[in-house]
């Protein structure tokens, strides 16, 4: 099953209508159900991550070692969620990828305060991973999606 993603760029000003279109395979049930507790592995190591990493960012916004380990564990976490039909962890993920790699790209700065609040929606990323691995159930993050985007100033 194929169905094509539409995103918005963050980081980047595209011309006016203009989408980046993404084509991703997501897995079916039974291979879901296959992949599960790798998935919670492996997406449990990247939380621990980024929460070291963040934590080091809000000591030292400079640091450029932190900053590449933390947007690489989000992209990591972001295509592995959306490819497990995450899409709550994918879209927060996804988010998180973006303000981190337009911190990259000196676009903008990581003020503390949206980094705080990368730390404390990484708690409630936890509790969805352990509610993924017991009950295959991801809980809603559109919440924190929009306090992070609020305290961004992205849409």
């Amino acid at each position: 099953m194929y169905y094509y993603q539409i995103t918005r760029t963050l980081t980047r000003q595209a011309p006016k209508g203009i989408v980046n279109v993404e084509l991703i395979m997501t897995m079916t049930q039974d291979d879901r159900q296959k992949y599960r507790a790798l998935y919670v592995q492996t997406a449990q190591g990247y939380t621990t991550d980024l929460h070291r990493n963040i934590a080091l960012l809000l000591t030292n916004s400079e640091d450029q070692n932190a900053l590449n380990v933390a947007h690489l564990a989000a992209h990591s976490l972001a295509s592995q969620s959306l490819m497990m039909n995450y899409h709550s962890l994918g879209e927060l993920s996804q988010l998180i990828e973006q303000l981190l790699q337009s911190a990259k790209d000196k676009e903008s700065t990581l003020k503390n305060g949206v980094l705080l609040v990368i730390d404390n929606t990484l708690k409630q990323m936890v509790v969805s991973l352990y509610e993924i691995e017991k009950n295959d159930k991801e809980i809603d993050l559109s919440g924190e999606v929009a306090r992070l985007k609020e305290v961004a100033g992205v849409d």
